[in-house]
Order: C-alpha cells, then structure tokens, then sequence
C-alpha cells in the first residue's frame, strides 16, 4: 500500500483529525487543515475534497514524516512505514522532564563520590 493510501485510509479511520503536517527529506514543512470552515469567507470543501487535494499536491517519495492533530489539540506522528499513529507528544515532554531529574540528581551523586574519594585520599595520607 502506498503512503497516500495509508494517509487517506488513517484518515478515514480518524476523524478527530483536523490538521496534517507534512516534513520532507529536504527538511520542508507544510501544514494542511482538515476542518470545513472556510477562511476569509471563502466557501468551506468538504472534507473528501481538502483529502483529497492533499493527496494529490503532496509528493509522497520525498515524504519524511508527517505529524496528525486531532480536535483536543493532541500531536501525534504517523509512522511512514505502517501508516499507524503514534503515542502522543505530551507524554514525550514528561519523559524529558524526568530524564532532566534524573541527570541532575546523577550530578550529584557523582559530586559527593568525588568528594568521598578526596576526604579517603587525604585520610591514607595522614597515615602514612
């Protein structure tokens, strides 16, 4: 199946989704809003036909990644092997903060053995 097809079947099973970002290999971003409304008083295309008109602008072979909003504001990445939807981006976020604590409370620990090491040093030397 091609990655067209795996976009159009994702969003056929998605209708939560209201906006496509797709990120080519040159680095290249470019936003599609799925939602009805019409801008600037423009008349508003269904839905099939924004799809639609996506499909056929985007060049699918120099495709990198594509990030999928739903209604609630959550952004999720489509894999571009699977065509499947991946966990949230706000769960990634807490993991970092958690990486961060971890680090800094290694930071630590790795001061006091650095000092504990010294005070050992300075001990032995005393004896000798």
């Amino acid at each position: 199946m091609s990655l067209a097809e795996q976009v159009k079947l994702m969003l056929d099973n998605h209708p939560e989704v209201v906006e496509i970002q797709v990120e080519y290999l040159n680095g290249e971003t470019r936003d599609y809003s799925l939602e009805e409304e019409g801008e600037d008083g423009a008349p508003s295309l269904s839905r099939e036909s924004v799809i639609s008109s996506m499909l056929s602008e985007v060049d699918w072979a120099q495709v990198d990644q594509i990030e999928v909003e739903m209604e609630n504001g959550d952004k999720v990445e489509m894999d571009v092997e699977t065509g499947e939807l991946e966990a949230p981006e706000a769960d990634d976020e807490e993991d970092e903060e958690e990486d961060e604590d971890e680090d800094s409370e290694d930071e630590e620990s790795e001061e006091e053995e650095e000092e504990e090491e010294e005070e050992e040093e300075e001990d032995s030397d005393e004896e000798v």
